[in-house]
């Protein structure tokens, strides 16, 4: 602005913005993501499969690419440092995937059978007079199973070279 110095300008800058009880604009902080919409919005985004469909969902959540990034890299590291190593699954005896994957289960088994040994000594009335077992370790896990070779369709080839 000409011939106005820094001071008058501040002046006329600040009195050019309406009060805050005139303004219909309400000032926000970060915008805080739960878990479930996190999870929601990252489901949404591995749907799409059209050019431009996942900038359209990002400005539809507001969120940036780098949310998504950070996000999916927090899930991995989740899986790999607490769901693999610390939690103890039912369906594998209550062992984690990766002591059953390195071959530790056998000898964890052991060791509860010890500790439940010593507690049944101790004080059998508590097991109703029978020596407790732990949960038998199971022989195969998967996820998705192959599919058995009996139930598979045989087809037989005919490789003979005159017909």
């Amino acid at each position: 602005m000409a011939g106005f110095n820094r001071n008058q300008v501040a002046d006329i800058n600040r009195n050019a913005r309406p009060n805050s009880s005139e303004s219909a604009v309400v000032a926000r902080g970060r915008r805080f993501f739960s878990k479930a919409d996190k999870q929601r919005i990252l489901q949404a985004a591995d749907r799409c499969s059209v050019p431009g469909e996942i900038g359209a969902l990002m400005r539809r959540e507001g969120v940036y690419s780098s949310n998504l990034s950070t996000w999916r890299h927090d899930a991995r590291t989740h899986c790999r440092a607490f769901y693999n190593t610390v939690h103890r699954h039912s369906g594998i005896a209550y062992m984690t995937p990766h002591s059953v994957h390195h071959g530790q289960a056998g000898t964890m088994q052991a060791t509860r059978q010890s500790a439940l040994d010593d507690a049944f000594l101790k004080n059998p009335n508590r097991f109703k007079g029978k020596n407790p077992r732990p949960i038998a370790l199971p022989r195969a896990v998967w996820i998705n199973p192959p599919a058995d070779e009996k139930s598979a369709p045989q087809q037989s080839m005919n490789c003979s070279l005159n017909s």
